[in-house]
């Protein structure tokens, strides 16, 4: 049996340059094309997945 889908975003390797990050804020440089969250026809690979996966905390929707 296929394993039960992942409840929301999940954690991915994706290089995201880093400006400022400090408790409050990280600043980022989103590359060209990166798609910023997850939807329809692009469940991964985007800045979401990207922050996550650098440990990066993000607020709750």
């Amino acid at each position: 049996a296929p394993a039960p889908a992942a409840e929301g975003p999940q954690p991915e390797r994706i290089e995201i340059p880093i400006l400022h990050e400090d408790d409050d804020i990280v600043v980022v440089d989103k590359p060209i094309r990166l798609v910023v969250h997850p939807g329809h026809g692009q469940p991964d690979g985007t800045l979401i997945n990207g922050l996550l996966g650098m440990g990066i905390p993000l607020a709750p929707a």
